[in-house]
C-alpha cells in the first residue's frame, strides 16, 4: 500500500475520538469509504475532502522517516487540540468534529463554515484590512503563534473572519514583539502585491505595530520565502519530479524531455564550446552549460518576473519554451 491509498476501515485497530457525537455515524461512514465527496486538495503529504457539511483532512506520511515522525508528532491530533483550545479562548476557527488514526494515516474532521470564502477571492478593501488587523491582533493576544498565517488561510463568512489550517500553529504563553512583527510581515507577504502600499501601512497601524520594524522583517521574510520556493526545483514536490538523472517541471513528461534532449537541432542559434543553444522540434530549445539557469529561471518566476519557462534539466542541459 502506498501513501496515496487510504487503509481500509478497521474499528478494532482504529483510534477514533469524536467531539460532536451527532456526527459520529457520518465520520465512521466516511472512514469506511475514504475519499467520498469533493476532493479539494490532494498532494503527496495531505489531502482535503468536502462531504456532507464536513471537511476531512488526511495527513499522509510517505517514507519510513515520515512515518516515524507521524507517530511522534501527529499533525491531525495536534490541530484537533489547537482548534478546541482556540474556540475555548473565543477565536473564530472551524469546529473540530473528530480525529482518527488508521494505519499510518491520520484524519481531522471539522464542521464546514457556511458561506465562507478565503480572502484571496475577495477585494482587500480598507474596511476589510482593518477587520483583518483586529482579527490578527486577537489571534496573537490569545497566545496563538500561527506559522502559516496568510490570506488563503483566513475565511470570511457573513462578515466574520475565521482562521483555518492550524496544523503548523502553536499555543504559547505570550507572543513577544518579534514574533508578532514576523507574523504580520509573513501575512503581508500574501497580499502586498494587490493592495496599495499606503493600505499596507494602514493595516500595520490598525494592528498597532511599528511600521519600520515590520518593514525590516518583511524584507527578510520575503527573501527567505523566495529562496525556499526556489529550492523546490531540485526536489520531488507538487511542481517538480526527480526521475533518475532528470528533473522535470510538471506536467512535462520524461518522454518529452528525453525526446527533446536527443533530437537533432532544427537550428543552431549559438555554437560556442559548452554553451550551445539549439532549437528542436515542438517549439522547444535545448541549452548546454545552463544548469544554473534552471534555478535562476524558477527564482525569477516565483518573484513575479516573466522569463521563458524551463521544463527539464539533465546534467548541464535544460529544455525550455
Amino acid at each position: 500500500m502506498n501513501s496515496t491509498t487510504p487503509p481500509r476501515y478497521n474499528p478494532g485497530r482504529m483510534k477514533l475520538e469524536v467531539s460532536v457525537p451527532d456526527r459520529k455515524e457520518d465520520v465512521e461512514a466516511w472512514l469506511r469509504e475514504p475519499g467520498q465527496g469533493e476532493t479539494v486538495k490532494d498532494s503527496r503529504v495531505r489531502s482535503v475532502h468536502r462531504w456532507k457539511g464536513l471537511f476531512v483532512k488526511r495527513f499522509k506520511y510517505p517514507g519510513l522517516l515520515q512515518k516515524i515522525r507521524g507517530r511522534l508528532s501527529d499533525r491531525a491530533a495536534h490541530e484537533f487540540r489547537i482548534l478546541e483550545e482556540m474556540r475555548r479562548r473565543g477565536v473564530e476557527v472551524p469546529e473540530p468534529v473528530a480525529w482518527a488514526r488508521n494505519g499510518d494515516s491520520t484524519y481531522l474532521f471539522t464542521r464546514e463554515i457556511p458561506n465562507a470564502t478565503d480572502l484571496r477571492s475577495v477585494p482587500m478593501t480598507r474596511p476589510l484590512l482593518r477587520s483583518l488587523a483586529a482579527f490578527v491582533r486577537r489571534i496573537h493576544d490569545a497566545g496563538l503563534r500561527a506559522d502559516d498565517l496568510h490570506v488563503g488561510n483566513v475565511l470570511v463568512a457573513d462578515g466574520k473572519l475565521h482562521l483555518i489550517d492550524l496544523h503548523q500553529s502553536k499555543i504559547v504563553g505570550r507572543l513577544d514583539d518579534d514574533e508578532r512583527v514576523r507574523s504580520l510581515a509573513f501575512l503581508i507577504l500574501s497580499f502586498y502585491t494587490f493592495v496599495p502600499e499606503t493600505d499596507v501601512l494602514r493595516f500595520i497601524r490598525a494592528y498597532g505595530a511599528d511600521p519600520v520594524r515590520v518593514a525590516r522583517a518583511f524584507q527578510e521574510i520575503r527573501e527567505d520565502y523566495y529562496s525556499g520556493r526556489q529550492a523546490r526545483c531540485w526536489k520531488n514536490s507538487t511542481g517538480f519530479q526527480v526521475s533518475g538523472d532528470l528533473i522535470l517541471r510538471r506536467p512535462f513528461t520524461e518522454e518529452a524531455a528525453r525526446k527533446a534532449l536527443s533530437s537533432s537541432p532544427v537550428r543552431v542559434v549559438k555554437d560556442i564550446p559548452n554553451r550551445r543553444l539549439l532549437l528542436v522540434d515542438g517549439g522547444k530549445f535545448v541549452k548546454e552549460g545552463a544548469r544554473q539557469a534552471w534555478v535562476n529561471a524558477y527564482g525569477l518566476e516565483v518573484r513575479g518576473i516573466p522569463t521563458p519557462r524551463l521544463h527539464a534539466v539533465l546534467g548541464d542541459r535544460v529544455v525550455g519554451d
